[in-house]
């Protein structure tokens, strides 16, 4: 879809398609499986060597992306895949974040901060959207044995709905001190959300992804983002094009984690 995530990840597609003298087309679904199956389809008609994808659901656009490998494409996925059988017969190479170890990255960081802090016992908004990051950020506060309050747990990922979500959340539970979002539009919405309903330096707000408005978030003096695990989509873009590359010359790839970053207020630099 057409955000910072999936254009830094087409950055790093054309950095490295440039480097290696090859040819990219590129087309947004939007999340709409039919529109995916459209473009897999003129790709293929096209007779383009390889597709890189993230596919919008794991079982959509199956009849195109089969059509495409009999017609002898390399099918390439990132951020996510199609069915494990579908996959595991069809599809060259994937990365993907592991999702589940980005929530723990975060959620051990946060462990840490409530005890500089000296914070115990946190009331806690959650604007969700991601069940693995979720997962991941829970078990690292069973792990460092961090008792918590989950008073809000509300769905939004567009930083829209997500700022409307965290004023909700805010309004309703004044007790809440901290915010966790689980993607780029949910920490911008529940930073906003914070600086809208005057709370900064009562709430802090923890999230995941990074862009160059949530970086000058971290910067800003009124302390509300501390800080964010974050994807590494220019990585992937640079990944996929160089397996796409190399399963049309016979060698797959297979399954592989992209590494992640993180960021926070105790590097500035």
């Amino acid at each position: 879809q057409n955000d910072n995530f999936f254009e830094t990840v087409a950055l790093g597609m054309e950095e490295a398609a440039d480097e290696a003298d090859v040819d990219m087309l590129f087309r947004f679904h939007e999340q709409n499986m039919t529109l995916a199956t459209q473009w897999i389809e003129e790709f293929t008609e096209q007779g383009v060597d390889a597709i890189i994808v993230s596919p919008p659901v794991k079982d959509g656009s199956i009849v195109a992306i089969q059509a495409a490998y009999e017609a002898g494409i390399k099918i390439i996925c990132f951020n996510g895949c199609f069915t494990e059988e579908v996959t595991e017969k069809y599809v060259a190479a994937i990365f993907e974040t592991d999702q589940n170890a980005l929530g723990y990255q975060l959620g051990s960081y946060f462990a840490g901060w409530l005890t500089e802090q000296e914070l115990e016992n946190p009331h806690i908004g959650i604007v969700g959207c991601c069940n693995r990051r979720n997962a991941g950020f829970r078990q690292a506060l069973v792990d460092r044995a961090v008792n918590w309050h989950e008073d809000a747990n509300l769905e939004a990922h567009l930083v829209d709905e997500a700022t409307v979500v965290g004023e909700t959340i805010l309004q309703s539970n004044p007790q809440i001190t901290i915010l966790w979002a689980e993607n780029e539009g949910g920490t911008i919405g529940s930073v906003t959300a914070v600086r809208n309903q005057a709370l900064s330096g009562q709430v802090f707000v923890f999230g995941i992804d990074i862009s160059p408005q949530l970086a000058q978030m971290l910067l800003d003096e009124d302390g509300v983002l501390q800080a964010v695990g974050a994807q590494s989509p220019y990585l992937m873009g640079e990944l996929t094009v160089q397996a796409a590359i190399d399963a049309v010359n016979g060698k797959d790839a297979g399954f592989n984690h992209v590494p992640t970053a993180f960021f926070s207020r105790d590097d500035l630099d």
